[in-house]
């Protein structure tokens, strides 16, 4: 099963350059053609929070035009800078987060995904929060089905990144509880985040937590403390989620620009010994290598 992952996706009302001159509405609208062609198509795309710039109703409409031709099951889940009201109603027709929590499920042949969305928002504030009644609520969905791996996804991330002022409106409230309350389930195979506009890996009770990159601008990687909030020219990208019935396989992709995959087999020495022995699961020897 293949899950595609897009985030703060930061739509304007209107298209063209945006602050920094990023080309905002641009990269979503090469995103969801990309996320259209790609091979094997995803089962799903889950879009982790922020997906407008401020949560204005104009917004919505022109990112609900833009998603009208994504040619794939798609699921929102809201983020600091998305507002109830007009999420609600601009894209409702899409499947998404109400109350605290949402849940889905997949299927390929036998096999079962569960996707959880964990709401993490904070009315009026741009950090989140895991209240009681969210977690309640998480608690009990995975009581309902503890043999069946379940992915979390969730607009804050459970963790600290280390970059000072995004740590400042991270998940303020309910870490530990998630942390004790994950120690008991143990189906839990990842949490799947965005919010922090960088690809970064880390654990909460020795949980894998995965944070997707923008699809806008990237935070600055700066682990000084109180460094300057900076961004970074960075290309933008989205992850793919692939779940094979026994483990979870994350790649972080680019959205396409001048960026091209190039088939290297006329570069390998001896491709078809090399691909008879990697069909049988044997070891490569060198000489079936990188021509010079």
């Amino acid at each position: 099963m293949l899950i595609a992952q897009i985030t703060d996706l930061h739509v304007r009302a209107v298209d063209g350059p945006g602050p920094l001159g990023i080309q905002i509405n641009e990269n979503v609208i090469a995103l969801v053609a990309q996320l259209n062609v790609l091979q094997p198509r995803p089962d799903l795309v889950v879009a982790t929070g922020d997906l407008t710039a401020s949560g204005e109703s104009d917004q919505y409409r022109r990112l609900a035009e833009i998603l009208s031709s994504l040619d794939l099951p798609l699921y929102l889940i809201p983020g600091n800078h998305d507002e109830p009201g007009p999420f609600q109603e601009l894209l409702g027709r899409f499947p998404g987060l109400s109350g605290d929590g949402d849940l889905i499920q997949i299927a390929n042949g036998d096999q079962v995904l569960r996707l959880i969305a964990l709401d993490s928002t904070v009315p009026g504030y741009h950090n989140g929060a895991l209240t009681d009644a969210r977690l309640a609520w998480l608690d009990m969905t995975l009581n309902e089905a503890p043999d069946e791996p379940t992915l979390v996804f969730m607009h804050h991330p459970p963790i600290e990144s280390c970059i000072w002022w995004m740590d400042c409106i991270g998940l303020l409230e309910g870490r530990e509880a998630l942390a004790e309350l994950l120690e008991r389930h143990g189906q839990v195979q990842a949490i799947l985040s965005g919010h922090l506009h960088r690809t970064i890996l880390s654990r909460i009770a020795g949980v894998p937590v995965i944070v997707a990159p923008s699809s806008c601008y990237a935070v600055g990687l700066d682990l000084r403390e109180k460094a300057p909030p900076s961004t970074s020219d960075e290309p933008p990208g989205f992850m793919l989620h692939h779940w094979d019935g026994k483990r979870l396989s994350s790649h972080t992709l680019f959205i396409q620009g001048s960026w091209t995959n190039h088939d290297i087999r006329p570069l390998m020495a001896d491709w078809e010994a090399r691909a008879k022995l990697m069909d049988e699961g044997q070891p490569i020897p060198k000489i079936h290598g990188m021509v010079k």
